[in-house]
């Protein structure tokens, strides 16, 4: 038996390193207090196997509900004016110094929201930041920025913040924990369990439940699309419930819960958060030779097949293209002149020396 197991941790240590992002629901941690340890110890052992793991934990808000209700009462903390934002900033602290006494290992605090992942700039610097905590033995406990992120800039769902991240980290592993196991098409009846979403079914996510936990902010819908968001960009992504052994899934490929399979053929990192994460900052409309070249012939964008702008950008900035005949969205891409630039060459009557808008390396169709 000792020679079994002396083999099996042998083979454990020399798997190839795995990034694994693991998503915490509110209600599950406000209605199990041992679950933060047990997790703590799963994710210790992977990391000492030589893995990377983070967790994107909820739970600030109502943290700091029962934190004010220490302080000053149940009744008098009902009838304070304290809204969601402010509750998370109160909570943020006890969620920390809660996951902190969980862990034998170092664990550090990330607070981003749509700015940090919006621009590519800033979107790398997470990434980087995060990996540096990774790679020293720390365990990264993300979260929004809810007390200061502006109305335009938050997520207001920690299934997607997750899934960005595992995206964002190249993660071979998505886990949603949630206080189901798995996902129904019938809830909360809990019928017609789920064993196995595609990436790509786009009718099941609106038709398995959008109501919340009690404590929660997103329904089961937004969990199968989160981790679908993820599963596209090649992760293998899970929604299951606080019982899951990591272990068994990461090493022996045993799921208990809903499998979303993963894309065997993603396209680049660039590509995906160009598609599916990053801000627009204006348009523009092309003519039906332009859509053909992007759409049939993978060409460049050519200022000579623009018809029409909108907003203001700049270059080097994300910008829309759409088929000026149906207003149809075609692509996504970097822009290399600027909207202004754009006008004044729109302005002159032939098409010579109209150069390239967006390059086809710096674009992704959709």
């Amino acid at each position: 038996m000792l020679e079994k197991t002396s083999d099996l941790k042998e083979s454990r240590s020399q798997m190839s390193s795995k990034t694994i992002v693991i998503k915490v629901g509110s209600q599950l941690i406000m209605d199990d207090i041992t679950l933060m340890t047990r997790l703590a110890c799963q994710v210790s052992e992977l990391i000492d196997s030589g893995h990377r793991c983070l967790i994107v934990s909820s739970g600030a808000a109502s943290m700091g509900k029962e934190k004010l209700s220490s302080f000053f009462g149940l009744s008098k903390t009902c009838s304070m004016k304290f809204d969601r934002e402010l509750l998370t900033g109160l909570g943020q602290t006890q969620l920390m110094q809660t996951w902190q006494s969980s862990f034998n290992l170092p664990v550090a605090q990330v607070l981003v929201d749509q700015f940090h992942l919006k621009s590519r700039e800033r979107f790398l610097l997470v990434k980087t930041q995060i990996l540096r905590l990774m790679n020293v033995g720390c365990v990264p406990i993300c979260n929004e920025n809810d007390l200061l992120a502006l109305a335009a800039d938050r997520i207001n769902n920690n299934d997607y913040l997750a899934a960005v991240l595992a995206q964002m980290l190249s993660a071979d592993w998505l886990f949603l924990l949630t206080n189901v196991a798995g996902v129904y098409r019938d809830y909360p009846a809990r019928d017609g369990f789920i064993s196995e979403i595609s990436f790509e079914d786009s009718h099941l996510k609106n038709t398995c439940g959008k109501a919340s936990s009690e404590h929660g902010t997103g329904g089961m819908g937004e969990k199968v699309a989160a981790a679908q968001l993820a599963s596209k960009q090649g992760t293998h992504s899970v929604i299951c419930d606080s019982s899951v052994e990591l272990k068994h899934a990461i090493y022996e490929n045993r799921v208990a819960g809903t499998r979303i399979t993963a894309n065997e053929s993603p396209t680049s990192k660039r590509q995906g958060w160009l598609n599916d994460i990053s801000e627009v900052a204006g348009r523009v409309d092309i003519d039906p030779g332009a859509v053909k070249a992007l759409t049939k012939a993978g060409a460049s964008l050519l200022v000579a097949g623009v018809t029409h702008i909108e907003g203001s950008f700049d270059s080097k900035q994300v910008i829309s293209i759409h088929c000026a005949a149906t207003g149809t969205l075609i692509a996504k891409g970097f822009c290399k002149l600027s909207s202004t630039q754009v006008a004044l060459y729109l302005a002159k009557s032939t098409n010579l020396d109209k150069p390239i808008l967006v390059h086809r390396n710096d674009m992704v169709l959709v």
